[in-house]
């Protein structure tokens, strides 16, 4: 079930089956080989979400970007412009993935296909109303029709609720009865733990029902007469929800509030499924400075084991190509060869991971570190030897590598890293010793996420400072000066 379309519009739209109610594709039309079809859900959507309004919406397939924009197109053919006015179009897009471009025109039906007010948008993943207003037309047009260009790009979207009507644009009152801008934010990550969630209500709420779970279908098919365990929240007045106890780290949650009208007539307004990420137990430390005992050449030193060079767009999976990629040493270099990470401040290490040297020849030669001494340091001098030997796995050469090393550092407090390599996986073939990527866990003991936000400008006088607490903190010390250096 739709968006409900009792109060979708205050002004009379001129289409015939604007919103795609009839089920059918008539009177619309494509041409240039784009394909139409009358959908009920959104199948395959990036973000699902439901027709704007009512049950139906059409799905627009454009199998490739033609040499034109207007070489696709979809169209209303049989409308009429009359003198002295002007008029609106406005039209809910979203695309499957990513972004695309959609130009809306008001044109006239026939050679030469004269355009009265057009505009190219970018839809992007999410329902997004967008509209063009025509200027005052000076003499009848007929035959007119509205035309959406879609011949920019291949790719697939919807559209739903399309207004064509006399005046100004007249904001769609689509949403007005439903709950809105939801904290956290829609696909939010690092959530923090303790969140307590909110939203804005709809136009004539008066109580609220709140869907909650880790499953997006059981949040997405509930109801009151099949709750299946997630109406967390039935008929409440707060528009807040505080979840039990602390969320889980990195566990993705899916809400749902649908909103109750006031009697005699409590109407319930199905809302949108919305989801958040919960914060990581750990996090990646960005600023490293690698340095190393030696480097096979320029293009193969030790910065190259920290920038994600080799990595692909997941940062998960190496590749096997190891020019620029990865760090290999000299085979004349000092032995026994190690390299060293420098941190921009003290860190309590959670786990380092590690990407062997994966060239696509290192099954066969070994250059990869194996038999490993870890030692961990403060000041850079005086280092601590972790554990005993650690063997790093061997990679396999493939251009698909993911981590096969996770250490756990056990929360140890340092600065600087250094690993040594006791020997490699060659068996003394080559006097050379490398490594792919090393990635170092952190836990967020420090305070963070400051409100309002370092360097603010425009501050309210009466705002109230707020920021994230340091993981294992049991009470906070809060300084406050105009000056830098006070205390």
């Amino acid at each position: 079930m739709g968006f409900s379309p009792s109060h979708a519009q205050d002004v009379v739209n001129l289409l015939v089956n604007g919103g795609f109610e009839d089920g059918v594709v008539d009177p619309w039309y494509e041409y240039g080989g784009a394909t139409l079809e009358v959908v009920q859900q959104l199948v395959g959507a990036t973000v699902p979400e439901d027709p704007v309004e009512g049950d139906y919406c059409l799905h627009v397939v454009v199998p490739n970007a033609g040499a034109n924009m207007w070489d696709f197109g979809l169209k209303q053919p049989g409308l009429v412009w009359e003198a002295g006015k002007k008029y609106t179009l406005s039209a809910f897009v979203k695309c499957n993935e990513g972004t695309l471009d959609i130009n809306f025109k008001n044109e006239l039906d026939q050679d030469p296909y004269t355009a009265y007010g057009e505009q190219t948008f970018t839809m992007t993943d999410e329902w997004t109303e967008f509209y063009i207003t025509s200027p005052v037309f000076t003499e009848e047009v007929n035959p007119g029709a509205i035309t959406f260009h879609i011949g920019f790009d291949a790719g697939d979207f919807w559209i739903d609720g399309v207004r064509f009507y006399e005046g100004d644009y007249v904001p769609s009152k689509t949403f007005s009865e439903f709950a809105a801008s939801p904290s956290p934010d829609n696909e939010a990550n690092d959530v923090r733990q303790d969140v307590v969630m909110s939203w804005a209500p709809g136009e004539f709420a008066d109580t609220h029902d709140v869907y909650f779970s880790t499953v997006y279908d059981d949040v997405s098919g509930a109801s009151r007469s099949n709750p299946l365990g997630v109406l967390v929240g039935p008929n409440q007045d707060a528009n807040t929800y505080d979840p039990e106890g602390l969320l889980e780290f990195g566990q993705t949650y899916y809400w749902r509030v649908d909103e109750v009208s006031a009697p005699p007539d409590p109407t319930i307004f199905k809302g949108m499924v919305w989801s958040f990420t919960a914060e990581p137990f750990a996090y990646a430390v960005q600023n490293i400075t690698a340095t190393a005992s030696s480097f096979n050449s320029p293009e193969e030193g030790p910065e190259n084991t920290i920038n994600g060079s080799g990595l692909d767009a997941s940062g998960l999976l190496h590749g096997n190509d190891s020019e620029n990629n990865m760090w290999v040493s000299s085979p004349d270099g000092a032995q026994p060869t190690w390299i060293r990470y420098e941190f921009d401040k003290i860190y309590k290490l959670h786990e380092m991971w590690v990407w062997n040297f994966n060239e696509s020849w290192e099954p066969y030669v070994g250059v990869g570190f194996r038999d490993v001494t870890i030692e961990y340091s403060l000041d850079g001098n005086n280092y601590t030897k972790f554990g005993t030997t650690h063997e790093f796995a061997r990679a396999p050469g493939t251009d698909d590598y993911p981590h096969n090393t996770p250490i756990g550092l056990g929360g140890v407090v340092a600065k600087y890293v250094r690993l040594t390599a006791n020997n490699n996986w060659g068996a003394g073939i080559l006097n050379q010793y490398g490594l792919s990527e090393v990635r170092f866990l952190y836990v967020p003991v420090r305070p963070r996420g400051p409100n309002p936000a370092s360097a603010a400008t425009g501050v309210h006088p009466d705002v109230t400072l707020s920021f994230r607490a340091g993981r294992e903190a049991a009470s906070h010390k809060v300084y406050f000066s105009t000056s830098r250096q006070a205390g």
